[in-house]
């Protein structure tokens, strides 16, 4: 009688999902879940840690694969800010962190730029690939504009590569920590910009 009831919690329990889901219209991520599929909701836990639930035809589950282009973790663009996708659904919904386009100093890490969190469709956002005429990620080369901290002429490191023919840049010798919370270097790092494919060559010299 004991491993029979031992069975039947199992086949009556709710599973604990490994998955993220993201809500279908509302800018709404929502992680911890348990997954109750003969009822049709997940359950989770509000920041106040509330025991909630959400219909599982509202939402999405996050998935590794890539959707419109865009990847869970690699970089994308989204109204011209640079952002990074942290969950990417099924459905085309991912989460992003953006740039503001504020800085601020931080007494850590100084001078870095201020980020939000957005859920947004994924066919909004222009995103990585892996090359653009020639020029893929982790080349070195030369700048020929400057920009506010970049000056034309000097070295860079090719940090992405976009669909739109754009890349992001970093001085080269010029890695600095980031927090990897809320964003990750990339999009953090003033020391990263946008160029376009043109600005940049790969220069004897």
């Amino acid at each position: 009688m004991k491993s029979l009831f031992a069975v039947t919690v199992i086949l009556f329990s709710p599973v604990l999902s490994a998955a993220t889901y993201i809500h279908n219209s509302l800018p709404h991520v929502y992680g911890n879940t348990q997954v109750h599929e003969k009822e049709g909701y997940i359950s989770y836990k509000s920041v106040n840690g509330e025991q909630l639930k959400m219909n599982l035809s509202d939402v999405s589950e996050t998935t590794e694969a890539r959707v419109n282009g865009v990847k869970k973790n690699e970089v994308a663009i989204l109204d011209g800010n640079i952002c990074q996708a942290f969950y990417v659904a099924k459905n085309g919904r991912a989460e992003f962190t953006c740039r503001t386009g504020i800085t601020y100093t931080d007494s850590v890490f100084g001078k870095t730029h201020h980020l939000k969190k957005i859920v947004r469709n994924t066919s909004d956002a222009i995103p990585e690939v892996k090359e653009i005429e020639g020029m893929r990620k982790g080349d070195f080369v030369k700048l020929q504009v400057s920009t506010d901290t970049i000056d034309s002429g000097e070295e860079v490191r090719i940090e992405a590569v976009l669909a739109n023919g754009q890349l992001l840049v970093r001085r080269t010798g010029f890695l600095r920590m980031a927090l990897i919370s809320g964003g990750g270097p990339i999009v953090r790092d003033i020391s990263v910009v946008k160029v376009n494919v043109a600005d940049v060559c790969k220069c004897p010299g």
